[in-house]
């Protein structure tokens, strides 16, 4: 009787929270704005543009966060998520990608109509990713 008490307090003593699905790391992105620590879906995030030491992230409907890091802070975790700097301003989310432009200096075209400028040093690996 007491071997079946021992294992029962055991079970009693397991952590609550090793049941509990907490999403990682690689499923959002976390923002500090002024008023909340948002959590994005990168799939929700057209674009993200730098403002001198603050970054704008532009979603999916329209609305815009600004965030108190650098560009380059988001930069590897984005990529990892298909998003491509084609310029040193801007991380771009390569699905919300609709054309490129290539008169009077290329740039990459949004489904919202913005255009991302190209840089002219990454502009052959930008477009060679578009056109395989």
């Amino acid at each position: 009787m007491q071997t079946a008490y021992r294992s029962a307090k055991r079970i009693q003593l397991t952590p609550v929270r090793a049941y509990v699905p907490t999403p990682t790391p690689s499923q959002h992105i976390v923002v500090h704005t002024l008023e909340f620590i948002e959590l994005l879906h990168p799939d929700e995030i057209q674009y993200v543009r730098a403002e001198s030491n603050y970054c704008v992230f532009v979603m999916q409907d329209g609305h815009e966060l600004m965030a108190s890091k650098t560009l380059g802070s988001f930069e590897r975790h984005l990529q990892a998520h298909g998003f491509i700097r084609p310029h040193q301003s801007y991380l771009v989310n390569t699905s919300f990608v609709r054309r490129i432009r290539k008169s009077s200096g290329y740039a990459l075209c949004m489904r919202d109509d913005t255009e991302i400028p190209i840089a002219r040093a990454r502009r052959t690996q930008i477009v060679d990713q578009f056109t395989g």
